[in-house]
């Protein structure tokens, strides 16, 4: 039987890796959509910060200068990154 501990990684492991996977997918086509889907639905948030953009989700944060979706696709590659090590 898993631990509470492990549960929460392997939790952690699904939702990253599934969020990574759509904004890698959904990115270059429905970016409007994507972002209202990540904000409505995955808890995205979204704020301009000293010139960059931050997103937050997951317990992820990533930066960029080049606006929200930059954001959201360095969110996703820092997703990825994590998930790299946590496997």
């Amino acid at each position: 039987m898993a631990t509470k501990a492990e549960t929460r990684k392997q939790d952690e492991i699904e939702t990253r890796g599934r969020l990574a996977d759509l904004i890698a997918a959904e990115a270059p086509h429905n970016r409007v959509e994507l972002i209202g889907l990540l904000q409505s639905q995955e808890g995205l948030k979204l704020e301009e910060k000293n010139g960059l953009t931050v997103a937050r989700m997951a317990g992820i944060e990533a930066e960029a200068h080049g606006g929200e979706m930059q954001a959201i696709v360095n969110w996703g590659n820092k997703a990825r990154r994590w998930l790299r090590t946590a496997l």
